[in-house]
């Protein structure tokens, strides 16, 4: 994993190298003689492509699926994984990241417990890693990289001066937290009902990878409590997704 502004990546000494070829990305981070490389495709359709077409009606609906046909592929998991990110566990307030940067920051006084762009980056590179962990075990492999893709296209996306370092880190996050997702998947099994200890087990089991990430952070601990109302929500949304997947 790297954080929004490459840090730790360099105190690893690891490298990351950004190339272009027409409209693809090419991304290669390499990490204690492992190298990772993701080609992303800077025209295919973007999150906000998706959204708006569908608040414009059936016509914009038809003409972006002819432009991109691949979202027919994915229909029912948008659907679905859009009611899990309108629950507001993965960032904000009373999120899973909220409560792992108060935990990897436990000074109230803290700036870096108000997560954000221009802060550690450590919040946003759980958040990613989480999010892309758990598209893939619920939903699928392919199904996280097009959403985990589609996100970096928008307009503070990979496109943006502003934000194109973020998103670079973004995607190769996404890279990690989908291969992550593909483990877990194997160690948790197929899921039928969610279990408030079973998702903290499964938080646990992410904020563990990212935290050894980061040899700055190899002190850190992070624990998620079964018994807590973070889990309670996460749970819930959880298991309101869960029983529509297509497997």
């Amino acid at each position: 994993a790297i954080n929004k502004n490459n840090v730790p990546a360099e105190q690893q000494k690891g490298t990351l190298i950004v190339s272009n070829v027409k409209n693809i990305t090419i991304l290669t981070h390499s990490f204690n003689g492992k190298i990772t490389q993701y080609e992303f495709d800077k025209e295919g359709v973007s999150a906000t492509d998706i959204g708006q077409a569908k608040k414009d009606g059936w016509l914009s609906q038809a003409a972006l699926v002819a432009k991109h046909p691949s979202i027919l592929s994915f229909k029912s998991e948008l659907e679905s994984f859009q009611k899990l990110l309108n629950s507001g566990i993965f960032e904000g307030s009373g999120s899973v990241m909220d409560e792992f940067l108060e935990q990897l920051y436990p000074n109230a006084s803290d700036p870096n417990r108000k997560w954000g762009w221009d802060l550690s980056g450590y919040g946003n590179t759980f958040r990613h890693i989480f999010g892309q962990a758990i598209a893939t075990m619920i939903y699928s492999e392919d199904f996280a990289k097009f959403t985990g893709d589609a996100h970096e296209r928008d307009a503070n996306g990979i496109t943006s001066p502003k934000f194109k370092n973020d998103a670079i880190s973004d995607l190769i996050n996404n890279v990690y937290g989908r291969a992550l997702g593909k483990t877990l998947s194997k160690e948790f099994g197929n899921v039928s009902k969610w279990t408030p200890e079973l998702t903290a087990n499964y938080l646990n089991k992410v904020a563990k990878y990212v935290l050894e990430s980061f040899p700055e952070l190899s002190k850190a601990n992070i624990d998620f409590s079964k018994n807590s109302e973070l889990i309670k929500k996460v749970t819930d949304a959880l298991n309101s997704v869960n029983k529509k997947v297509k497997k």
